[in-house]
């Protein structure tokens, strides 16, 4: 599972990772996530729903937990 979106999001989530690519890897694959009726941030990029996602980290950076 790769192309420009998903790589987006993996960046903007090492970041808040503090550059952990690894972590952020793990994140996406396999946390669930309450915002998104428990499922993992893959499962909503393969829903189309990657910009959801983005907007979340993007929260999370900003100091909002979602």
């Amino acid at each position: 599972m790769s192309n420009a979106l998903t790589d987006k999001i993996l960046q903007a989530a090492a970041a808040v990772a503090g550059g952990d690519m690894v972590k952020a890897r793990s994140w996406f694959e396999h946390e669930h996530l309450p915002e998104f009726d428990g499922r993992t941030a893959a499962q909503v990029v393969d829903e189309g729903r990657g910009d959801d996602v983005l907007r979340l980290i993007e929260s999370y950076g900003q100091g909002f937990l979602g």
